[in-house]
């Protein structure tokens, strides 16, 4: 009597082994497997309407991080992102950054967003420009064209100068030495009229 009992035991135990212990692993596979979803999207300027190359957009208040970088056409693609309520996170260099409201995300459907980011200024720390003379400058400040000044370090650095002024002044288009008198006239005027100033070589 005892031994049937035993038996009897046995197979019910081994049974109940049978469908119990796959029906433990299924479940443990079915938890391990949540169900994920893609959120893919598009980043504009929101006035403009311009796709933002390079923005970067992530999940908010996630164990593990999901994150993406906008392609040249402005879209990205989140993959393997948990169904359930999340928030988005995007950011641009020159605009505010963007985050988004509560969005459900569903096995069924992949979700399809756009973003409008608003420019914003950029502070940066004071610019001072200042001005600088340059070294040709004429003299004289009554004079507005056709002058030009040169120092003696100049004369050196000029073909066929010979470190003499008068060599190099005759270089200019709007000098000249007459042949007959050797005496340098400027912007067309000759040596003996008022308005002009004369070198003798």
């Amino acid at each position: 009597m005892k031994t049937q009992w035993n038996t009897r035991l046995q197979r019910v135990l081994l049974y109940g082994a049978r469908w119990f212990l796959p029906g433990l692993c299924f479940i443990a596979m079915a938890q391990a497997q949540e169900p994920v979803q893609t959120i893919r999207g598009l980043v504009l300027d929101k006035d403009t309407r311009q796709p933002l190359i390079g923005a970067t957009v992530q999940l908010m208040n996630v164990e593990q991080p999901v994150g993406a970088v906008t392609d040249a056409d402005g879209r990205f693609e989140l993959n393997a992102v948990p169904v359930g309520r999340h928030q988005l996170e995007c950011q641009y260099l020159g605009y505010e950054t963007y985050v988004s409201d509560n969005v459900i995300l569903n096995s069924a459907k992949e979700l399809d967003l756009t973003i409008e980011l608003v420019e914003t200024g950029v502070m940066v720390e004071e610019v001072v420009v200042r001005a600088r003379k340059l070294g040709n400058e004429p003299l004289n400040e009554l004079a507005i064209v056709s002058t030009r000044s040169f120092s003696a370090e100049e004369t050196q650095r000029y073909a066929a100068s010979a470190n003499d002024p008068s060599r190099m002044a005759v270089g200019f288009p709007e000098c000249s030495r007459p042949a007959t008198t050797g005496a340098i006239s400027t912007s067309g005027e000759t040596p003996t009229s008022a308005s002009c100033g004369a070198w003798k070589a």
